[in-house]
């Protein structure tokens, strides 16, 4: 389940076994807001709440789409016919979304790109190369847009790699500059990197021995410190 609160704080809307619905915050009944046999989850409000990306195979192949917070004139945002798009999330200013693409060739696990596409159309923009970084995942944007946030690992799948030393580890893209930095590094890896509403701390969860532990890492004074070992 995938779930995602709007901007006013009233509402929720998640993701059940491939239909999207919303539920009051504080408690009730959910409203479906999308059914059949596509299979539609990772939805998110977008920054005024007036309408929600999500990931749907409605289209053949799991692309990323956009309709009203009422479910009402769903559109496609990428039209991809050979390769997955997943992941979306909105940019502040409501304009851009930026996803995850799957490329597979000689493995079917293959490799991950980031992009970034407007909402009223075009090719999109590529944010992570696969031969600089061959898995690139769950991105999202820092609160003044210049920033995007994202798990990754510097290099493809392996079946013997050690996941106590840090696979995936948290980085940050430039728009500006167009540079991708490290943010977090070490034992134990980072990923699920999700940013406060003022920008300053990132939460994260990275493996610590036998437990998954829930961090908070400080942008500003580059510290970080564990909040909760029970996922």
């Amino acid at each position: 389940i995938d779930v995602d609160v709007a901007p006013d704080g009233r509402t929720l809307v998640f993701d059940v076994l491939g239909d999207l619905y919303t539920l009051p915050a504080g408690g009730g009944t959910a409203t479906r807001l999308t059914s059949g046999p596509a299979y539609d989850f990772q939805p998110r409000f977008s920054p005024d709440g007036r309408q929600v990306v999500f990931t749907s195979d409605r289209g053949g192949t799991d692309n990323v789409w956009v309709m009203n917070v009422d479910g009402t004139q769903p559109r496609p945002i990428t039209s991809e016919k050979d390769h997955v798009m997943n992941c979306p999330r909105w940019s502040p200013d409501g304009q851009n979304i930026v996803c995850k693409k799957r490329l597979t060739d000689v493995s079917s696990i293959g490799t991950a790109e980031l992009w970034e596409f407007n909402v009223r159309g075009g090719s999109g923009i590529q944010i992570t190369k696969k031969g600089e970084l061959p898995e690139a995942s769950e991105p999202l944007y820092a609160p003044d847009g210049r920033f995007i946030y994202f798990s990754a690992r510097p290099a493809r799948y392996q079946y013997n790699r050690n996941v106590f030393a840090g696979i995936y580890q948290v980085r940050r893209y430039d728009r500006v500059t167009g540079q991708a930095t490290g943010v977090t590094d070490g034992y134990g890896g980072s990923a699920r990197p999700e940013l406060s509403p003022d920008g300053k701390t990132l939460a994260f969860v990275r493996r610590d021995r036998l437990k998954t532990v829930l961090y908070l890492y400080d942008l500003e004074r580059q510290t970080e410190r564990p909040l909760w070992d029970g996922l």
